[in-house]
């Protein structure tokens, strides 16, 4: 009884461990904006057909006929810090610049998480394809989506400059396209099977195990049954925790 009283206390403290670096690292202070360009852009007019029909024409304002591929692509921007981010601490305008647009025909916020609120604006600086944007308040999980009618690349880049007091500017990868984490999801599991074969080991054999013959150190293998009891928990809440963000990730996106 007295064994499983220990063992009790000893897993109750690792719990208790893990939760308050958890909750640490919850409440402290994170001010970050971040941004994505979606993967794909939409190609909404060919202009290779339109020359072979002659029959479809695009223009620009009625007056400027466009002689090339349009595209229609969307731009999403938030705060996912867990403070919010003050125009008082603006040092430098915030600017984003799309390599790759020859020419920006129209652009929209199609989405705002709480418009009356937040005021966003966002303006074209001087017909090229670069963005300034402003706001009133910028909460967390606060943000916007931007649709951009173009002309140019279909796979664009980003320039995100600006600086803001305390404030990171992130871009976001969604995890299922981050490289490193298919080797998680893959060493993840087989860890912890070799983890549960050497805790079964160690309990089974006692005194008697290998390390305890060879080190002659009771004190030692106490020591390594806590360490892979604490490793051992660990993986039960990791491993589930990126399998569950790997495939419903895209939730943590609020617009």
């Amino acid at each position: 009884m007295t064994k499983i009283a220990n063992w009790i206390g000893i897993i109750t403290g690792v719990l208790g461990i893990i939760l308050s670096f958890y909750f640490y690292f919850e409440t402290k202070e994170k001010h970050e904006i971040s941004f994505t360009l979606d993967s794909n852009s939409y190609k909404i007019y060919d202009n290779s057909t339109s020359k072979v029909l002659q029959k479809i024409s695009l223009y620009q304002d009625d007056t400027l006929k466009i002689n090339a591929d349009v595209y229609l692509v969307s731009f999403s921007i938030w705060n996912s810090g867990n403070m919010p981010i003050e125009k008082k601490d603006i040092r430098k305008d915030l600017c984003i610049k799309f390599k790759g647009i020859n020419s920006v025909l129209d652009y929209r916020i199609i989405k705002q998480t709480d418009a009356e609120v937040s005021q966003f604006k966002f303006k074209q600086n001087k017909k090229s394809s670069s963005f300034r944007m402003d706001w009133k308040y910028f909460d967390p999980n606060e943000g916007l989506k931007i649709q951009i009618l173009y002309t140019g690349k279909e796979i664009l880049q980003i320039d995100f400059g600006g600086k803001i007091l305390k404030t990171d500017f992130e871009k976001y990868v969604p995890m299922k396209e981050q490289k490193e984490s298919k080797y998680l999801l893959i060493l993840g599991p087989i860890a912890l099977m070799l983890l549960s074969f050497l805790v079964f080991s160690i309990y089974k054999r006692g005194d008697n195990s290998f390390l305890n013959r060879k080190l002659n150190q009771p004190k030692f293998i106490k020591l390594a049954k806590v360490i892979v009891i604490i490793l051992f928990i660990a993986y039960l809440i990791l491993v589930p925790l990126t399998f569950y963000n790997y495939f419903f990730e895209g939730d943590n996106i609020p617009i």
